[in-house]
C-alpha cells in the first residue's frame, strides 16, 4: 500500500487585532480628553515619590529607609495579587518595593528581628501603601 505524503499546512499571514482597550492612537493634533498615564509629568512625579524617603530601622551602622508615600501602582499590583489568592507574594512585593533590595535583604537576614519588630515594620509599610485602607466602594 502506498503512503501519501502529508501536506504541510500553508502558513497564513494575518494581521493581529489590537484589543479595544489597548489601541495605539495617532498623536492628536489638539488636546484629548483621554488621561495619559505615561506622560513625563507622571513619570517625574513617581520618581520623586520614591526618592522622598525617611528612616525606618537600622541594623548596626546602617539605616534603612522607605518612601514617605507609595506609588498607586504598587497598591494596585499588590491588590491584584492578593485578590488572586497570592497574599504572601503580595506582601513580599510590597516589602521589596518599599524597602528596596538592600533593605529587604538586611531585614530578612537580621538574626535579632523579633516578631513584634517585624509586625511594626510591616504595619508601617502597609499603611504607606494603603494610606486610607482598602475601599470596597
Amino acid at each position: 500500500m502506498a503512503t501519501v505524503p502529508r501536506k504541510t499546512p500553508a502558513r497564513r499571514t494575518t494581521t493581529r487585532k489590537t484589543s479595544p482597550a489597548a489601541k495605539p492612537q495617532a498623536a492628536p493634533e489638539e488636546e484629548s480628553s483621554v488621561l495619559r498615564l505615561d506622560r513625563q509629568e507622571a513619570i517625574d512625579a513617581i520618581a520623586e515619590i520614591v526618592a522622598d524617603r525617611e528612616p525606618l530601622f537600622s541594623i548596626g551602622d546602617n539605616t534603612y529607609t522607605i518612601p514617605k508615600k507609595a506609588p498607586a501602582a504598587w497598591a494596585m499590583k499588590a491588590t491584584t495579587m492578593a485578590a488572586r489568592g497570592q497574599e504572601l507574594q503580595a506582601m513580599e512585593f510590597v516589602l521589596r518595593k518599599m524597602l528596596g533590595e538592600d533593605g529587604y535583604a538586611a531585614l530578612s537576614e537580621c538574626e535579632t528581628l523579633t516578631t513584634a519588630d517585624f509586625e511594626t515594620i510591616r504595619d508601617l509599610i502597609v499603611k504607606r501603601v494603603y494610606p486610607q485602607g482598602p475601599k470596597a466602594s
